[in-house]
């Protein structure tokens, strides 16, 4: 089929949307070639396939390569060639969006929690919601004592010097044990965790949080209020008609008081989710 209809340059340049000095320049590097130069007066003529040729131009300058990748993508490069530079563009583009959908996830995490805090009649009812499972980062408190500060505090930062080996997001939160009903008189067990990004390998120090049906409730207070928040939660839960089949997690934004006064802990909102299923 051929193309025989020549635009000028000027007329070219309102087709495509590119200025004459950037057709000019990429004919004469060429990158697109006038397909007809008057030798008498030099101006410049394009035709249909010209047209084509600028959309795959401006759809390439999009995905990041240069002019000179460019032509050789469109006049010199073979296909087994041009394969692997575009296998290595989706690998690049595909880690953008991944890094993208995990720096999302954090501020949304910091968001929320920011706009919950900040309402002056924070939501403290019991709910039921599915989760998805998510991979989390966690080290062990075993026989913990309560009431010692400085002890958590050292603790939290340990953990923080812990996971920057590693990709986390979100709050942190308690995984407790059974024994979490001693948190206030003898010594009880809980996993310090935080939420890791996707595509985290299986690691011993890494567990899931399973998908499924959770009972959540959210409340202010220290540590004394954890068992009797439990109790409520649970008591909904079975009202509801679910059993629990988990221990507590509780969640809470360390980072917001991490340089501040140990009383700000007890002020922070906090949410605790047990995991439930249907009776």
């Amino acid at each position: 089929m051929e193309f025989n209809y020549k635009y000028s340059i000027g007329e070219f340049s309102k087709l495509t949307g590119l200025p004459i000095r950037t057709l000019r320049y990429y004919d004469e590097i060429g990158l697109l070639p006038a397909i007809y130069k008057d030798p008498e007066t030099g101006f410049r003529y394009y035709n249909d396939v010209q047209y084509i040729y600028i959309d795959y131009i401006k759809r390439l300058k999009d995905l990041g390569f240069s002019l000179k990748q460019i032509k050789e993508f469109l006049y010199d490069k073979e296909l087994g060639v041009l394969e692997n530079i575009f296998q290595e563009k989706v690998d690049e583009i595909t880690s953008c969006i991944r890094k993208l959908e995990n720096d999302l996830l954090v501020a949304n995490d910091y968001l929320s929690y920011i706009q919950y805090v900040k309402k002056k009649n924070i939501d403290l009812s019991c709910k039921i919601r599915k989760l998805s499972k998510r991979k989390y980062l966690f080290t062990s408190a075993r026989n913990w004592k309560h009431g010692d500060q400085k002890q958590y505090f050292d603790f939290y930062r340990k953990f923080q010097e812990f996971e920057k080996g590693y990709s986390t997001t979100g709050w942190y939160f308690y995984r407790f044990y059974e024994n979490f009903k001693n948190i206030i008189s003898d010594g009880f067990d809980f996993d310090l965790c935080r939420f890791l990004k996707t595509g985290v390998s299986e690691k011993t120090c890494v567990h899931d949080l399973p998908e499924g049906e959770y009972a959540i409730i959210g409340f202010r207070g220290d540590f004394s209020r954890v068992v009797p928040n439990y109790i409520k939660l649970k008591d909904f839960a079975e009202q509801s008609g679910y059993k629990v089949i988990s221990p507590p997690y509780l969640f809470f934004a360390y980072f917001i008081f991490l340089n501040k006064p140990a009383d700000d802990f007890r002020k922070l909102y906090k949410q605790m989710i047990i995991r439930v299923e249907k009776y």
